[in-house]
C-alpha cells in the first residue's frame, strides 16, 4: 500500500505532467496562431490551456495536502495514460488530433480529483486511445 509522501509526489509528478502539457499547448498555439483564429479554434485552445493549468494546480494542491489516498490500484495505469499525453503533446501538429488528446486529457483530470475509479478506468482507455489516433495519419487533418 502506498504512503501517504509516495501518493503526494505522484500527485506532484501529474502536476508537472499537465502543467507540461499546457506549455505545449501554448507552444502550439503560437506555432499556428494564425491558422487557429481563422479557423475559429484558437479560443478552443486557449481553454484547453486554461484547464490544463488548472488542474496542475489541483494536483498540486492534492499534493500539498497529502490527500491523495487510496488510488494505489490506479497508479501504474494513470502512469501509463500520462506517459502517452506526453508523448502525444510533444508530436501534435493536427487540430482534430489534439483537441481529442487534450480532451481526454482533461476528463482522465477530472476523474481523479474526484476519486472517481471507474471514471477512471475510463478515461485511462480514452486517454491512451487518443494518443495511439495520433499517431496514425489517417485521420483527418
Amino acid at each position: 500500500m502506498a504512503s501517504d509522501i509516495s501518493n503526494a509526489q505522484f500527485a506532484t509528478q501529474l502536476a508537472k505532467i499537465y502543467s507540461d502539457a499546457a506549455d505545449q499547448v501554448d507552444a502550439f498555439i503560437d506555432a499556428n496562431h494564425d491558422s487557429l483564429q481563422q479557423s475559429e479554434d484558437l479560443s478552443t485552445f486557449e481553454g484547453f490551456e486554461q484547464q490544463l493549468t488548472h488542474y496542475s494546480e489541483q494536483f498540486t494542491d492534492l499534493s500539498n495536502n497529502m490527500l491523495f489516498t487510496g488510488a494505489e490500484d490506479c497508479f501504474g495505469q494513470l502512469s501509463d495514460a500520462t506517459a502517452s499525453i506526453q508523448q502525444a503533446l510533444v508530436h501534435i501538429k493536427d487540430v482534430n488530433k489534439t483537441i481529442n488528446i487534450v480532451a481526454a486529457s482533461l476528463t482522465l483530470a477530472e476523474n481523479i480529483l474526484e476519486f472517481d475509479v471507474k471514471g477512471i478506468a475510463t478515461s485511462i482507455v480514452g486517454v491512451i486511445n487518443a494518443a495511439k489516433a495520433q499517431g496514425d495519419d489517417t485521420g483527418n487533418h
